[in-house]
């Protein structure tokens, strides 16, 4: 319930805001922090 707003931010509400971007960043994101987690976990 408290985190319910970090949700409802992710998602552009704005039609002059593009959805594309927040996925890209969402997958980016991902990627990087899957890589760090690897690199820390074996050196």
């Amino acid at each position: 319930m408290i985190y319910g707003g970090i949700f409802y931010g992710v998602l552009p509400i704005d039609p002059l805001v593009s959805w594309e971007s927040h996925l890209a960043g969402v997958l980016v994101g991902s990627y990087t922090a899957f890589n760090l987690a690897q690199k820390r976990k074996y050196g």
